[in-house]
């Protein structure tokens, strides 16, 4: 088994617990200034379950318990999502009943809990639940064959049976493809897909018998890229890592395990959690299965890639079934290596659920993602430039210029073209009403692929300026430092791809700097510094 080495660029931080670690994950990111992460965790002496969030803070390193709630049972799946600026955790346990808790996003503490009795949506332990991002339905699967669908609201929650197979199909993994899609897995290295638009039953199967000696084997977990949804990613028995493709349903892609000599295998043991790595750009063709990382019972976490040798993360005496990629910390570079291709990146993974060992692991890591030469290039050169002290200059003219109010589009893809283009002709969004957060949305599709989209007014005082080089009779344009401004705009529309904008989107988030910035630079007059005094 040839595996790459653990990155001498690795952090490994290390906090004991006083209890077993079960399950472990991010909360979503609500401010700038506050990081927390839930632990499900668990004391044998005592044979009680608790649900304990934790404050992360990076300078100085600390990771403290903010909060707590006693479950009536062992958790055994749980997931946290994001609504209407309100932190919303699932946990399933092992008798079957589904709790619902409430946190305040900006101190994580535990406001309130809803749940589900246990024998009302399951007859035995709930396998697996999944939290759609940035809504309140909750999907559960267990392996009496039931799919539920629960509705969460301030303080009830609305469930119906989707299915019932009867015992006859066992389902152990779910998670959201799309808010009316959803996928699962079961026994046999099957797998389904749900449409809630079309029910009685899976609208598209897979059965694991691509090699008859493995189909005994179960599905742990499932993860679906945002930006390829028709592509569903497995981690099972056996360390089997497979990919399965809609558009070709009965030849799974398989990635690590399952007897195949013929891929690379990491692990010989149960592979617990999948998750894509959104953190590495794969540098191979946009065919191939984007990067995933897996955590299995013989203690690895290892980034997986179609056609790379596997690269080991951690390697620890104990099992590791639960991980969990903090989503932010990705689009945070902290600096550059030497070459023109590479750029450095910052993934934050909290690892935990180490049996025997009452321990979370913090792993912080650089990773080096392939990049566009052209523009690695260009990136050199301009700050090869800066550094020598080239003069640039903006001149932001507002006179005369075209007013683009109402035409700046923000597509979630990349367009390898920068010119004029025939955009109103193709491209021609509809509104379709108001969101649940009171957004005004909208509708396009862009080749073939529906979109969502909102438009976002700038706020007061601000501007948006279109800018282009200017030349000069001794300067060419592309060495130019100078610029003008060719257009000014006073909104953008912003689009997802088959999901609606929320409040919680960030690019929405990002503008609450604004607010910030004006709060910490606005001038303190001799009154305000005196009401302050008073008071304190």
């Amino acid at each position: 088994m040839a595996v790459t080495a653990i990155s001498e660029s690795q952090g490994i931080h290390r906090f004991p617990q006083y209890k077993y670690v079960d399950v472990v994950r991010w909360l979503p990111l609500v401010s700038a200034f506050d990081r927390f992460a839930v632990l499900a965790l668990f004391d044998f002496d005592s044979d009680v379950s608790t649900i304990e969030i934790h404050s992360y803070k990076p300078n100085p390193l600390s990771f403290e318990p903010q909060s707590s709630w006693v479950s009536p049972y062992r958790v055994s799946s749980l997931k946290a999502s994001l609504f209407l600026q309100k932190t919303i955790i699932a946990a399933s346990t092992t008798s079957g009943s589904l709790h619902f808790l409430f946190s305040d996003s900006t101190d994580a503490t535990l406001e309130s809990e809803v749940s589900v009795p246990e024998g009302t949506l399951h007859s035995v332990p709930a396998s697996c639940v999944d939290l759609m991002d940035g809504g309140v339905e909750c999907v559960t699967v267990g392996e009496d064959g039931k799919v539920n669908l629960v509705t969460v609201g301030n303080s009830n929650l609305n469930y119906r049976r989707l299915f019932d197979s009867g015992g006859l199909v066992s389902y152990t993994a779910a998670k959201w493809a799309s808010p009316m899609e959803f996928a699962t897995g079961g026994y046999g290295f099957g797998l389904q897909w749900w449409d809630q638009r079309k029910p009685g039953g899976p609208v598209s199967q897979f059965k694991g018998n691509w090699d008859k000696k493995f189909t005994a084997g179960i599905v742990h977990s499932i993860d679906i890229h945002p930006s390829r949804k028709h592509t569903c990613l497995a981690g099972g028995s056996m360390g089997t890592l497979f990919a399965w493709d809609l558009r070709w349903q009965q030849q799974p892609i398989i990635l690590a395990g399952a007897g195949n000599t013929g891929v690379q295998s990491i692990s010989e043991s149960e592979v617990w959690e999948v998750q894509y790595d959104r953190c590495i750009k794969s540098n191979t063709s946009s065919t191939k299965i984007l990067p995933a990382m897996i955590c299995s019972e013989d203690g690895i976490l290892a980034v997986v890639e179609q056609g790379e040798e596997p690269i080991e993360l951690l390697a620890e005496p104990c099992a590791i079934n639960s991980f969990d990629i903090d989503r932010h910390n990705p689009s945070f570079r902290v600096g550059s290596s030497s070459h023109i291709d590479k750029a450095i990146t910052l993934r934050v993974i909290l690892v935990g659920c180490l049996k025997f060992r009452k321990e979370c692991i913090l792993l912080m890591e650089e990773v080096e993602e392939s990049g566009d030469l052209d523009l690695q290039r260009q990136k050199k050169r301009w700050r090869e430039e800066m550094e020598k002290g080239a003069p640039a200059t903006i001149d932001l003219k507002r006179d005369g210029m075209e007013d683009l109010t109402g035409r700046v589009h923000q597509l979630p893809c990349c367009i390898k073209h920068d010119g004029p283009a025939s955009v109103s002709h193709y491209f021609k969004p509809k509104p379709t009403g108001v969101g649940d957060d009171g957004l005004p949305l909208q509708q396009a599709h862009f080749r073939g692929r529906l979109l969502h989209g909102t438009t976002f007014h700038l706020p007061q005082g601000y501007s948006g300026f279109v800018l282009g080089k200017k030349s000069s009779p001794h300067t060419e344009e592309e060495n130019s430092h100078s610029w003008e401004t060719n257009a000014t705009f006073h909104d953008i529309t912003y689009w997802n791809h088959d999901y609606v904008p929320s409040q919680n989107d960030d690019f929405l988030r990002a503008f609450h700097w604004l607010t910030v910035a004006k709060a910490l630079h606005n001038p303190v007059t001799p009154e305000e510094l005196a009401s302050s005094s008073i008071a304190l």
